[in-house]
C-alpha cells in the first residue's frame, strides 16, 4: 500500500500508454506497486472469486517480510474492474482496494486501483483519524 497519492500527470502518462482492450486481463499471478509491495493472486474462479497473499515489510524499520490474506473479485470483462481487501497481520487493520487492468503496449498488465485503509482507535474521537485513502499502481513481477 503505497501512503501517497499518485500524481496525475504521471497517472494520464501510464494510461497514456495503454493499448487497445484485448480478451480479458487475468489477475493471477504476482503484482508490484510502487514502493514494492507485492501480492500474489491465486487461480480466478469461474465467477470472479480470488484469494491470495500481500507481501510488505513487518514495519518501516523491520525489513522481515509478512504475509497477510487477501481475497476478492473479478468481473469478467475485456477491462475487468475488481476489488479486494487485505486483513494485515501485523495490526488491527483492514484496506480494500477497487480498480480495472488496463493492457500497455505489448503484452504488459498494468492495475490501477484506489484504497481505503482504516485502522483500529481507542475512542470514538480517534476515528476521524483512522481512515486514509490512497492509490496504487501494479505491475505484473517478472
Amino acid at each position: 500500500m503505497d501512503k501517497g497519492l499518485l500524481g496525475p500527470g504521471l497517472l494520464a502518462l501510464l494510461l497514456t500508454v495503454c493499448a487497445s482492450a484485448r480478451a480479458e486481463c487475468d489477475l493471477k499471478g504476482t503484482w508490484i506497486n510502487g514502493v514494492r509491495y507485492n501480492m500474489t493472486i491465486s487461480e480466478v474462479a469461474s465467477d470472479g472469486r480470488f484469494t491470495g497473499v500481500y507481501v510488505t515489510p513487518a514495519s518501516a524499520t523491520n525489513k522481515t517480510l509478512v504475509e497477510s490474506p487477501l481475497s476478492g473479485y473479478q468481473q469478467r470483462s475485456g477491462k475487468p474492474t475488481f476489488g479486494f481487501t487485505v486483513i494485515w497481520s501485523t495490526s488491527a487493520t483492514i484496506t480494500s482496494w477497487a480498480g480495472q487492468c488496463h493492457d500497455l503496449q505489448g503484452d504488459q498488465k498494468l492495475l490501477v486501483t484506489m484504497w481505503l485503509t482504516r485502522e483500529e482507535v481507542a475512542t470514538l474521537e480517534d476515528s476521524i483519524l483512522a481512515t486514509r485513502v490512497g492509490q496504487d499502481v501494479y505491475f505484473r513481477a517478472k
